[in-house]
């Protein structure tokens, strides 16, 4: 199960834009914690530490630096700039002892399959699926062996080995992978279209005797 990473916040009396941009070429990111039975509270994160917040979404962190005990809490919406570069906003989500929370977690294949060894292809369709489970069981990772897919196999979500206290919430006919036969090289199809048989012509005589009358 992946463990709580320490993430250094402090609370945050500004609010605005123009206030907010001011934050944010200071050095700071702006973003709020909320849940729980407790107010929201705004707080801005250093700049230094946005990398890992923005590499644990949906995953467990231990905010330190707004009281004598860290909040445990899930990294909910990491917001970024127009070009997907610079983090403005983080949203996290207090956690309670006990609570169960909806997640998705990366789906990792092992193994070859059967059908890949007889000349097919591996295809991975679906890389995340939602889970539901206690905030501090989180998995890192939901791992499938496909060894045994043969060719035109698929895998289903349902078909994903759970942990124990693990829900899935996505729905199980999802395909997560399958194997699928490869296309027929080029130079096949042209010696298959060549084999064919031709379609006779058909002679248009009505119109060739208007023709030549003419």
């Amino acid at each position: 199960m992946a463990e709580a990473i320490k993430i250094e916040v402090a609370p945050r009396s500004v609010k605005g834009k123009w206030a907010v941009r001011r934050l944010r070429r200071q050095g700071w990111v702006p973003g709020i914690v909320y849940g729980g039975d407790s107010e929201p509270i705004m707080v801005q994160i250093p700049a230094r530490e946005i990398e890992r917040v923005a590499r644990q979404h949906d995953r467990l962190v231990s905010l330190v630096g707004l009281g004598e005990q860290p909040i445990t809490s899930l990294v909910r919406d990491v917001q970024k700039d127009i070009f997907g570069r610079e983090v403005i906003h983080v949203d996290f989500h207090r956690v309670v002892a006990g609570q169960r929370v909806t997640v998705e977690v990366p789906v990792v294949l092992r193994g070859v399959p059967k059908g890949v060894e007889a000349g097919g292809v591996l295809e991975h369709a679906t890389h995340e699926v939602e889970i539901e489970c206690l905030a501090t069981e989180i998995p890192e990772q939901l791992r499938v062996d496909v060894s045994h897919l043969d060719l035109d196999d698929v895998l289903y979500a349902s078909d994903i080995p759970l942990p124990e206290g693990v829900t899935l919430v996505t729905e199980p006919d999802v395909v997560i992978a399958l194997v699928t036969r490869p296309e027929p090289a080029e130079e096949e199809e042209e010696a298959a279209a060549e084999a064919a048989p031709s379609e006779p012509e058909v002679i248009e005589k009505g119109k060739k005797e208007q023709t030549e009358e003419e």
